[in-house]
């Protein structure tokens, strides 16, 4: 349970469930579902800053890994490991 500890750790996990995602596809998602619902959960927007050290936090954890795909054009995406789909 411990590992779920934080303001945006379900969230992240949520949109992560339904397959990888870039960072800004993660804030925006995320966001966009807190907005739409009246920001319940939460008092103000997630920022990058926020998410950067959610993300971190949640590697550490074996939650999620970070992909960098090799091209010109560097391009990060994080998906779930099986700790993380548990």
């Amino acid at each position: 349970m411990a590992v779920l500890d934080g303001n945006w750790v379900v969230a992240v996990l949520t949109e992560l469930a339904l397959g990888p995602l870039h960072f800004s596809e993660i804030i925006s998602e995320i966001n966009s579902v807190d907005e739409e619902f009246g920001r319940r959960t939460h008092d103000r927007p997630l920022s990058n800053a926020v998410l950067a050290r959610t993300l971190d936090r949640m590697q550490a954890d074996d939650l999620i890994v970070r992909h960098q795909d090799p091209s010109p054009h560097p391009s990060v995406r994080y998906e779930l490991t099986s700790h993380g789909q548990e």
